[in-house]
């Protein structure tokens, strides 16, 4: 807890300190009567006065650290973090009040506040979920701990919510690599989803966006390639239907399969769309599309910001590159007229 840096909450509270009207908070706060400040700091937390508690429990901090004020006092500034809103402090501090006070009468809320502070900066689903396993990870350990416990049942609730949006988030993942044309990546992605959590509330929409990653991707394949690929879109067919011989999307995932039958049986009109695929290295149009493509990959699975924004850039001078080309086309057009 030493550590943590609560300096920008003393500032503030003596700063408010100085401007009250009642002149002996200030003096307090900088005189040696360390009970009165104890005292006053359990008084104005009590009343949610953070500024002033923070000030007046740091204050204190050290006087009282090998005494059985000790842990109140650290609890104490460890949920003034949670209740200014400082969560990835307040997470570390009950962390660590947690390891240095297992006998205190406070562990147990330290416990609970310690994960409910992870489940604070958990963001949507769209984003990266690591905030949403610490905190699964600290419920549960805390339900383990305190089965019978009456913060038990609220924890099991959060413990649902987080991994539903740890669920979305994996086949939001493994969607975006199809929508993109990334179709082994989107393979690979639900195949490692179903395999660390096979009662996933997708499973059904991870089966049939992988059948669609298959297609797609034996349609697109070399000639010479495509008859294997379309009996991998088979043999998801029956994955999926024997799964789920109701399923929703039964439609489309029978023209699938009818059309990678009439593929294997020699009777389809399916091409090689290789060629149509293959960008030349001069096409501006398909270096842009790629590059786009890349940025999304690369911002769905949270790489370092400096490859993003160089990427960025190499779109925006790909960009201009295809203006000029259009304004000198435009110009030759004009002159030919």
């Amino acid at each position: 807890m030493d550590r943590l840096n609560m300096r920008s909450i003393i500032v503030a509270g003596i700063i408010f300190l100085s401007f009250c009207s009642c002149s002996e908070y200030s003096k307090l706060l900088k005189g040696r009567d360390y009970e009165k400040q104890y005292q006053l700091a359990l008084k104005c937390y009590k009343e949610k006065k953070d500024q002033r508690a923070a000030a007046l429990f740091q204050r204190v901090n050290s006087v009282y650290s090998t005494t059985a004020r000790a842990d109140t006092i650290r609890f104490y500034m460890s949920n003034l973090y949670f209740r200014i809103g400082e969560y990835e402090n307040s997470a570390q501090a009950f962390d660590l009040f947690r390891k240095n006070y297992g006998r205190s009468t406070f562990t147990k809320d330290a416990e609970f506040m310690y994960a409910m502070s992870f489940y604070m900066i958990s963001p949507n689903s769209e984003r990266d979920q690591l905030n949403s396993a610490k905190a699964i990870s600290a419920f549960n350990e805390f339900v383990i701990h305190y089965p019978n416990d009456k913060y038990t049942e609220r924890a099991n609730i959060l413990i649902n919510e987080l991994t539903h949006k740890i669920h979305q988030k994996e086949f939001m993942v493994g969607e975006t690599y199809y929508n993109i044309g990334y179709y082994t990546s989107a393979i690979t992605t639900f195949k490692n989803v179903l395999k660390r959590n096979p009662e996933t509330p997708y499973r059904e929409d991870i089966k049939y966006t992988m059948m669609k990653s298959y297609y797609d991707y034996a349609k697109k394949s070399v000639k010479s390639k495509q008859k294997n690929r379309f009996y991998d879109v088979i043999d998801s067919y029956y994955s999926l239907i024997s799964e789920y011989p109701n399923t929703e999307y039964k439609k489309q995932v029978m023209r699938m399969y009818n059309n990678a039958q009439s593929y294997i049986d020699g009777t389809s009109d399916i091409k090689d769309f290789s060629t149509v695929l293959k960008y030349k290295k001069n096409d501006l149009y398909a270096k842009r599309d790629e590059i786009q493509k890349e940025i999304l990959e690369y911002e769905i699975t949270g790489v370092k910001e400096g490859k993003v924004r160089r990427l960025k850039a190499k779109l925006e001078a790909t960009e201009k590159s295809i203006k000029e080309k259009e304004n000198k086309e435009a110009s030759e057009k004009a002159g030919n007229l």
